[in-house]
């Protein structure tokens, strides 16, 4: 399996997911190659392959290169925001045999047709919220919905005790409805 997304050693949403995926379908005895976006190829302690890709313009190279060697790509996973994802189907073209399967979220409607249209390109849409997949599906873009589950280690709830702690150190009443975010890191995620 070749698995492409974003696998910055230092963490990001996606790396999680692909940590997480890469090394069950490794222990499953999938033989998985990823082509990592944002790894530089320090030593990591996963066991499956990452070949460094500083931008996704180096994805369909590598692809090519990996092909090129005989190496069997039974599908290709792609985990990265819509945009990318039509990037990298546009680089491969229309002749490509080998599976796609994309994972994506979609957190704003509706589905512009552009994207619905570009979504189709793909064998098979893992949308990472019911809500996306409710949105791929209400313009006839057959979707399954893949959970993600919480990091629980790298994020941890904090205690009552940690809240109020943090509630006092930012002067923030205790009676105030207060939404923290990362949002304004990408226009998808339209808090």
């Amino acid at each position: 399996l070749l698995y492409i997304s974003d696998l910055d050693l230092k963490g990001s949403g996606y790396g999680n997911i692909a940590f997480a995926l890469c090394t069950h379908l490794s222990q499953r005895g999938y033989d998985v190659q990823a082509i990592g976006l944002g790894y530089n190829g320090d030593e990591h302690p996963f066991p499956f392959r990452i070949a460094p890709c500083p931008n996704v313009s180096y994805i369909v190279p590598i692809v090519a290169e990996l092909q090129r060697q005989e190496i069997d790509i039974e599908a290709i996973i792609v985990a990265l925001d819509i945009p990318l994802q039509e990037a990298v189907l546009k680089a491969m073209g229309p002749a490509r045999a080998t599976p796609y399967i994309g994972i994506f979220p979609l957190e704003a409607g509706p589905l512009c047709q552009s994207w619905a249209m570009s979504l189709l390109h793909m064998d098979r849409r893992l949308v990472m919220s019911q809500f996306g997949t409710l949105e791929c599906e209400m313009v006839g873009v057959e979707a399954t919905y893949i959970p993600i589950g919480v990091d629980c280690e790298s994020w941890k709830a904090p205690t009552l005790e940690e809240r109020t702690m943090f509630r006092k150190g930012l002067g923030i009443a205790e009676d105030s409805f207060v939404v923290l975010t990362v949002a304004d890191n990408q226009e998808r995620k339209n808090l």
